[in-house]
């Protein structure tokens, strides 16, 4: 029989045994060291936490909830930096609404239309006019389409002619009477008419006006000599210039 003595170290057996059994202890959290890739953790069990793990994969868990935090100050900042953006005011015309677009801090604005009524066409010679408080449009004639020429000077004469008659009647004496050349863009002035001297204002202002919206077709008139009207004479209570 072998005996150990004093002083001397363990038998190989026995220090087998005990390295089997620190090994299985660590690996099962007893407080000792497992090895995991080279690298050591420590295994202990923790009453505080209620849960027991490896350190990497608690630090694993924190990691995404500071990031997680670190996303919603982002989130954060960027709201208060739009508070501080004065966005401009959004007037719509009647019957749409404002309908706001995700698009930076102030967004993309559209003015939508409220109105679902079938609104009917115009018809030919008139075009949709918005109404401020209607839901269908106003339809409003077109204007007219500039007279030529001739067609306008036509209608400019035959206007010419009732005025005279109006603005002549009414002398008693020769006296009442007066010639005056109408000059605007139907006529150049050479051609006198003669009317109650106290109308001559109201033929020249109202064959101007006839003229200008008739005869915008016409070369501008030129103003050549014109020969002197012999003096007006009342005939029948009527301007006339013999």
């Amino acid at each position: 029989m072998l005996k150990r003595s004093p002083g001397r170290s363990q038998p190989y057996s026995a220090r087998l045994v005990a390295f089997c059994v620190l090994t299985l202890c660590g690996a099962s959290a007893c407080g000792g060291q497992a090895v995991t890739g080279g690298s050591g953790s420590a295994g202990a069990s923790s009453s505080a936490s209620g849960s027991s793990g490896s350190g990497g994969l608690i630090g694993h868990s924190e990691g995404n909830t500071a990031g997680a935090a670190s996303a919603g100050l982002s989130e954060a900042g960027a709201e208060d930096s739009c508070a501080t953006v004065n966005c401009p005011s959004v007037l719509c015309p009647g019957n749409t609404t404002p309908v706001f677009m995700p698009d930076g801090c102030c967004g993309d604005v559209r003015c939508e239309p409220v109105c679902t009524a079938t609104c009917s066409p115009c018809g030919a010679g008139s075009h949709p006019v918005p109404q401020l408080n209607g839901c269908c449009p106003s339809c409003v004639f077109d204007s007219p389409p500039m007279p030529s020429c001739e067609s306008g000077t036509m209608a400019y004469l035959a206007l010419r002619q009732q005025m005279l008659e109006k603005y002549s009647a009414g002398c008693r004496v020769d006296q009442d009477c007066v010639a005056v050349g109408v000059g605007n863009r139907c006529e150049s002035g050479c051609a006198a008419v003669s009317v109650l001297a106290s109308q001559v204002e109201n033929l020249a202002s109202n064959l101007k006006n006839e003229a200008d919206g008739q005869c915008l077709s016409c070369p501008a008139q030129e103003i050549p000599p014109c020969e002197p009207p012999l003096g007006p004479v009342c005939v029948k209570n009527v301007c006339r210039i013999p």
